[in-house]
């Protein structure tokens, strides 16, 4: 195999596993269930069960300088007739207030799903 075609590959398998992660990442922070002993761990409180929607996900996802396709974001989706109890004041307030916590769960989570991609990129490369 080429180099240029085993870097690519390398690269495509490391922009899954981040947004593998960050989508999870919105889910556990949907539930506040998330992995690594959950958002209590790490002294956040939860968001409001059954919150967010996909725009709304889009939206926090973009706070955390990430880009993720409405595409993939569409697990959130809700039906046309629900009726959302959290306003955007209150997700931008949520967001500022555990921000320097978020930041760090968020980078840990994507972290955890690159090691996890590139150990298995590198068995599948090295044939174990």
């Amino acid at each position: 195999m080429s180099s240029r075609s085993e870097n690519m590959r390398k690269v495509n398998a490391v922009r899954s596993a981040k947004t593998a992660a960050m989508i999870d990442f919105l889910k556990a922070l949907e539930t506040g269930e998330g992995d690594y002993g959950g958002f209590g761990s790490f002294n956040i409180k939860k968001v409001r069960l059954v919150e967010l929607n996909s725009y709304r996900a889009m939206k926090i996802a973009a706070y955390f300088d990430k880009r993720i396709s409405k595409k993939h974001l569409s697990i959130f989706s809700k039906d046309t007739n629900y009726v959302y109890r959290l306003t955007y004041a209150d997700i931008d307030a949520y967001l500022k207030e555990y921000d320097k916590e978020l930041r760090f769960y968020c980078r840990f989570y994507i972290q955890s799903y690159v090691n996890d991609a590139l150990t298995e990129f590198d068995k599948i490369t090295n044939n174990d």
